[in-house]
């Protein structure tokens, strides 16, 4: 049993694609537990079957350098990539010529960095908070725009529009400290937040 459930997986390079092919169903939230038979060697060198479960809806990052991903990782992963113009590649080159000449002043560079500190009390902060639910009270209007915008639906409008969902509740849970209090451990997501998330989904 491998238990992924609230865990981070991430790959510092491309994963070979059999092993993305592998974990699709996961990617998707399609099953909550996939089950894989694999062969190991024991002790004494003989192959024996084992059943592999894996489990949960880990986060799941990978860094690559290929700019055209497949069609199906597109509709399961948020694709973030870097402009390559040349004052990104210059900027670039600057943060190595640092890294690679003197690693301490680049780690004490990183770590008084102001914006990076306040990320990281905040990430504390909202885990403290314990919160289980992110409730959206204009599910129909978050629907209506994205109509609105999509005139002719497709099928990978099914994988999309949960997207959108996800996008605007980690809005709200970024900014919970400022979102009304449903219960216990549950917060409202405001018309704030479904802007966000539409404009960060375009």
């Amino acid at each position: 049993m491998v238990d992924l459930e609230g865990k981070i997986l991430i790959f510092l390079d491309q994963p070979h694609f059999f092993l993305l092919e592998r974990l699709r169903p996961l990617l998707s939230h399609d099953k909550k537990e996939l089950e894989y038979k694999i062969t190991d060697k024991n002790k004494g060198g003989s192959l024996r079957t084992k059943t592999v479960i894996i489990r949960g809806f880990p986060c799941v990052v990978f860094c690559t350098v290929r700019l055209d991903p497949d069609e199906q990782e597109k509709t399961r992963l948020f694709l973030l990539s870097p402009e390559t113009d040349e004052g990104k590649l210059k900027e670039t080159l600057d943060l190595l010529s640092q890294k690679h000449c003197d690693i301490n002043v680049y780690r004490q560079n990183i770590d008084q960095n102001c914006k990076r500190k306040l990320l990281q009390e905040r990430i504390v902060k909202i885990r403290a908070k314990k919160i289980k639910e992110i409730i959206i009270p204009c599910a129909d209007k978050v629907l209506e725009k994205f109509y609105s915008n999509n005139r002719k639906l497709k099928p990978r409008d099914q994988r999309d529009f949960p997207r959108i969902i996800s996008l605007i509740k980690a809005h709200a849970l970024l900014n919970c400290f400022t979102r009304e209090v449903v219960g216990k451990f549950d917060i409202k997501a405001s018309e704030v937040d479904v802007e966000a998330g539409i404009k960060l989904y375009a």
